[in-house]
């Protein structure tokens, strides 16, 4: 196995741990309906056209009770509080999609053998496995992946030395998987 080959792997098993776990909602949690749609279930409350929706929001707007507080403030000229000085009113939202679960999905076939690859040298060598498991799964810079990889083994990581560990962490792998 060449490196190439190998990178272009270790980006697939990464790509798979990542994904690896989905939110599952269970079906009797689940709206199913044919009206289960955000969409369709707006339009039985949408008016259709703007005069309409003017209308029915007429008195709901929050004017009434800006005016009220206006009165009992009495500054001349003040007949309207302004929205930015006045408290939300508070309401709950009442719909939800119910409990999410988290689903393993599991490894792809194909991968396994590069999963149990990647275990065997974190059991083997921890600080090249760890090197490993963070080049290809973590997000931002080596220098954070490096700090990572020191706050896990509660010692400081150079930068140096995790090229280093990464480095003989990709070699073992090759070996272990061209085997």
């Amino acid at each position: 196995m060449m490196a190439d080959e190998l990178d272009k792997t270790l980006r697939q098993w990464a790509a798979a741990q990542i994904g690896r776990h989905g939110a599952y909602v269970a079906p009797e949690d689940r709206d199913t309906g044919p009206g289960s749609h955000p969409i369709s279930r707006a339009r039985e409350f949408a008016p259709m056209t703007r005069s309409r929706a003017a209308a029915r929001i007429a008195g709901r707007d929050g004017s009434d009770r800006r005016r009220t507080m206006a009165a009992v403030v009495a500054i001349k000229g003040l007949h309207l509080i302004p929205m930015a000085f006045c408290d939300p009113v508070r309401c709950v939202e009442t719909r939800h999609s119910g409990p999410m679960q988290s689903v393993d999905q599991g490894i792809p076939t194909e991968l396994k053998r590069v999963d149990r690859a990647v275990m065997d040298l974190y059991r083997i060598d921890t600080f090249k496995g760890l090197c490993v498991r963070l080049e290809y799964t973590g997000f931002g810079y080596q220098s954070d992946r490096a700090i990572e990889v020191g706050k896990a083994l509660g010692a400081p990581v150079t930068l140096r030395q995790y090229r280093d560990g990464l480095r003989a962490g990709r070699q073992w792998l090759m070996g272990r998987l061209a085997a």
